[in-house]
C-alpha cells in the first residue's frame, strides 16, 4: 500500500510538472507576442515622425518661395511643428532601448532649432525680406531636418534591436523550461519503472512436491514520456527551414515525437481548408480527402473557425487525433492536424508539445506557400482495388479528425 501511495505520488508530480510547463509556455508565447505588438507599434510611430518631418521642411520651403501664399503654408508648419511635439511626447514611454532616451533628446534638440529657425524665417517674411527667409529655411532649418531624419533612423533600428534581444531571451527561457520539464519526467518514469528484487535460492532438499508455486507478479507496462529534447530540436530546426523538402523532413521527426501515424497541416483559402503538406499517408489518400468547407461538422473545421484547439477521442479499432490552429500575423490561417496512438490525445503534455510545434510552423507557413502533397495522378487497376483503398484511408482520416 505504501510503494502504491509512493507511485501515485510520483505520477501526480510529473502530470503538475507537465501542466506547469505548459502554462509556463503559453505565458512566454503571450509575452513574445506582446514584445511583437510594441515593436510594431513603436516602428508606425517613428515612421510617422519621419513622415511629418518630412512634411514641414517641404512647408516651410514653400512658404519662402516665390509667388506663394504665405501664410497658407506657415500655418502648415505650425500645425506639424505641434504634432511633432506630441508625437514624440506619445513615443518616450514606449521605447525599449537603452541608447532611446538620449536619441529622443536629440530630435527634441534638433525640433527646437527647426522652430527658433521657422520664427526668424517669418520675421523676415513680415518684413519682406525673402531672401533672408529663404536663406534660413534652406540653410538652418533643412541641414536641422536632416538631422531629425538621422536621428530617427537610428531609434527605429535600435528599437528593433532591442526587441530581437528580447524575443530571443524569452526563447531561451521557453527552453529552459522545456529542459526542466523533460529531466522531470526522465526522473519520474525511472523511479516508477518496478524493479524486480533477486529471488533467493532454495536448497533442493528442502523443496516439497506439495507446495504451491508462488505465482508470477503481474506484468506492469513501462510508462512512455515524451522526448521534450527532440520537441526542442524540432521546433528549432522549425524556424530554420528553407525549402518544402526540410518541412516534409521535419514533419516525419514531429510525427515520431508525438508518436504519430501521419501529420497533415490544411491551410485555409478562402471558405475552405486545403491539405497543403502531409507525412504519412500516400498522396493519393490526400488527394481524395478534399478540401474542408469552414461550416463543416467536423473537428478540424471547428478548430479553424473558433481558433481553438480540438481533441478526438481515439476507438479500438481507430486512432485519437489532436487538431491544434495555426496562427500568423492575421489571426488563424490553417490547423495542424496529428492523428496519434496509444490514447495520446488525452495526454495533456502531448497537447501542449503539439501546440509549440504548430506555433512555430506557422510562421513557417505564413512566410511562403507550402507546397501541396498531391502528386501526379496514376493510373487506377481495372479491378479499382487501390481506388477503393485511398478512398478507405480518407473515409478513416476524415473520421479521426471528426
Amino acid at each position: 500500500m505504501q510503494k502504491r501511495a509512493v507511485r501515485l505520488s510520483i505520477l501526480a508530480l510529473l502530470l503538475v510538472s507537465a501542466l506547469g510547463a505548459a502554462v509556463l509556455t503559453w505565458d512566454i508565447e503571450r509575452r513574445t507576442n506582446d514584445v511583437l505588438l510594441a515593436e510594431r507599434d513603436v516602428d508606425a510611430r517613428v515612421d510617422r515622425l519621419m513622415a511629418r518631418a518630412a512634411a514641414l521642411g517641404a512647408a516651410q520651403q514653400a512658404a519662402v518661395a516665390p509667388g506663394q501664399a504665405h501664410a497658407e503654408w506657415l500655418s502648415r508648419a505650425s500645425t506639424l511643428l505641434q504634432q511633432l511635439y506630441d508625437d514624440m511626447t506619445a513615443l518616450r514611454p514606449r521605447t525599449r532601448s537603452a541608447s532611446a532616451g538620449a536619441a529622443l533628446d536629440a530630435f527634441s534638440d534638433s525640433l527646437a532649432a527647426v522652430a527658433k529657425a521657422d520664427a526668424r524665417a517669418r520675421e523676415h517674411l513680415r518684413v519682406d525680406q525673402e531672401l533672408m527667409a529663404a536663406d534660413v529655411v534652406f540653410s538652418e532649418a533643412r541641414q536641422d531636418i536632416e538631422g531629425m531624419l538621422g536621428t530617427l533612423r537610428q531609434l527605429q533600428e535600435a528599437e528593433r534591436a532591442a526587441a530581437d534581444e528580447q524575443r530571443n531571451a524569452l526563447q531561451m527561457q521557453a527552453l529552459r523550461v522545456l529542459a526542466a520539464a523533460s529531466l522531470t519526467w526522465l526522473a519520474g518514469v525511472l523511479l516508477l519503472v518496478p524493479v524486480r528484487a533477486p529471488q533467493p535460492l532454495v536448497a533442493p532438499e528442502r523443496v516439497e512436491t506439495s507446495a504451491v508455486p508462488p505465482a508470477a507478479p503481474e506484468a506492469t507496462p513501462p510508462a512512455v514520456a515524451l522526448d521534450i529534447a527532440e520537441a526542442a530540436d524540432v521546433c528549432t530546426a522549425l524556424s530554420r527551414i528553407t525549402t518544402a523538402g526540410e518541412l516534409r523532413e521535419l514533419l516525419a521527426r514531429a510525427a515520431g515525437v508525438l508518436d504519430a501515424s501521419g501529420i497533415i497541416v490544411w491551410l485555409g483559402a478562402g471558405e475552405e481548408l486545403f491539405a497543403a503538406t502531409a507525412h504519412g499517408y500516400d498522396p493519393r489518400v490526400i488527394a481524395r480527402l478534399g478540401p474542408i468547407r469552414r461550416n463543416a461538422e467536423n473537428a478540424t473545421a471547428a478548430a479553424w473557425r473558433t481558433a481553438k484547439a480540438r481533441t478526438v477521442s481515439g476507438e479500438m479499432a481507430a486512432n485519437g487525433a489532436i487538431v491544434t490552429p495555426l496562427f500568423g500575423p492575421d489571426g488563424c490561417i490553417g490547423v495542424l492536424t496529428a492523428e496519434v496512438r496509444h490514447g495520446r490525445e488525452h495526454d495533456e503534455a502531448t497537447r501542449a508539445v503539439t501546440r509549440m510545434i504548430a506555433a512555430q510552423l506557422a510562421s513557417v507557413v505564413a512566410a511562403w506557400p507550402a507546397p501541396s502533397v498531391v502528386e501526379a495522378p496514376t493510373a487506377v487497376p481495372a479491378d479499382g482495388s487501390e481506388s477503393d483503398a485511398a478512398s478507405r484511408r480518407a473515409r478513416e482520416i476524415r473520421s479521426a479528425t471528426a
